[in-house]
This record gives structure tokens, C-alpha cells and sequence, in this order.
């Protein structure tokens, strides 16, 4: 490989790391069905998206257990909406 292919390439991984553009799902679901369906720009990251709708999630998800990726939610958020009714449970990739 070319040094100026290989800058190129090294350019852009770093682009990647920076600059999101574009939209993210967040959904829910029991398996079978789409409990919950949100859409996003890209560049807010998750938790972001859960406390902007955080009423929105505590109602239609009251009562259940969220199986979600350990780096989704913080500490506290699980925490706080533990007390409202929603559980979640963390697991490693």
C-alpha cells in the first residue's frame, strides 16, 4: 500500500471517531413485538435520548425489565428509573 493511501485511510478511521451524521433507532421489544421506536440524529448519544423521552419510556414500560448494552445507560439513570417502575439489566457484549 501507497503512504498517501495509507494517510488516507488513517484520515478517514479518525473522521469516524469525531463526526456522526445521519439518524439512530432507539427501539424496544419483547421479541416479537415493537414496543418503542424512536428516531434521533445521530450525534446524541443514547442516554441522551432516554432522558429527552424519559416520560414517554416510563410509561409504556412500566412494570418491565429493560435487557440493555452495559454502556447504554449510567448508574444513576438505572437507578432512577428502577424507582419508577423500570428495571434494567446490563449485559457485556
Amino acid at each position: 500500500m501507497e503512504h498517501s493511501e495509507r494517510r488516507r485511510i488513517d484520515r478517514l478511521k479518525s473522521i469516524k471517531k469525531r463526526f456522526y451524521c445521519g439518524y439512530k433507532i432507539t427501539c424496544v421489544t419483547n421479541g416479537r413485538f415493537l414496543n418503542l421506536f424512536y428516531v434521533d440524529t445521530a450525534r446524541k448519544h443514547d442516554l441522551a435520548v432516554l432522558k429527552e423521552k424519559e416520560d414517554d419510556f416510563v410509561e409504556r414500560l412500566k412494570g418491565k425489565t429493560v435487557i440493555d448494552d452495559k454502556g447504554y445507560v449510567s448508574k444513576e439513570f438505572a437507578e432512577e428509573m428502577e424507582k419508577r417502575g423500570v428495571v434494567f439489566i446490563a449485559v457485556k457484549r
